[in-house]
């Protein structure tokens, strides 16, 4: 007498077995799952290089500030920096929250990937009115979440060192484009979209508004030369 009897794999219609079917499940979830974490690889990667590519240039520029090639044959206002595409505009940092990242021009999708994006058409660093910058509030701003008024804030770049100091933190919807607008003060404004843990598109922005309090015109690199 038989106890037990095998039984065999029920067949969907399609032609496979409930096993056959599962494993077919698992192979595709597995394939997604290496495809994305590739993916993530090769952004993290990417980034890093270019952090590391555009902090040599930016040493580059601040060398060449601190040794022209040409001495200057009279002292005149300094014309607006030109910057061309592809250089830092700087190095901003807020120990307070751990953020240090290169800041190149423009806010295309690349750029924000990869650091801190300087806004056109806002003031350079140096200048006098308002220098936006803006970045991703789950990458290189994520720390903003973190700042307090009153945290300090400051931006190496090719023509000095500026400090700047928290006034204000406010949250206000994407067409409210006035915390763009020149200052008479030097001032700086970091944007991010808000909330920060919001999955999916963030419907608002959160503003860092600080003011310069000193600045110093040598560049960053003077201060260890000899």
């Amino acid at each position: 007498m038989k106890l037990f009897v095998r039984s065999s794999p029920q067949v969907q219609p399609g032609g496979f077995s409930a096993f056959g079917l599962a494993r077919l499940v698992e192979w595709i979830c597995g394939a997604v799952a290496l495809a994305c974490f590739a993916y993530v690889t090769s952004v993290v990667l990417d980034e890093r290089a270019f952090q590391a590519r555009q902090s040599k240039r930016l040493a580059t520029l601040v060398e060449a500030a601190l040794h022209p090639k040409s001495p200057a044959i009279e002292a005149k206002p300094p014309a607006r920096r030109l910057v061309r595409p592809g250089d830092p505009i700087g190095r901003l940092e807020i120990a307070a929250v751990g953020i240090s990242s290169i800041v190149t021009d423009g806010i295309d999708e690349l750029t924000l990937q990869r650091g801190i994006g300087w806004m056109p058409d806002t003031a350079l660093p140096g200048e006098p009115g308002n220098v936006a910058m803006a970045g991703h509030r789950d990458t290189f701003f994520r720390g903003l979440r973190e700042l307090k008024l009153g945290d300090a804030i400051h931006l190496a770049t090719p023509t000095g060192d500026f400090d700047y100091r928290v006034d204000s933190l406010r949250v206000v919807a994407p067409e409210e484009i006035g915390v763009l607008a020149s200052s008479a003060e030097p001032t700086l404004t970091l944007v991010t979209c808000y909330p920060f843990s919001y999955l999916g598109a963030a419907p608002m922005r959160f503003i860092v508004r600080a003011r310069q309090v000193s600045n110093r015109p040598d560049p960053p690199l003077r201060r260890g030369a000899t």
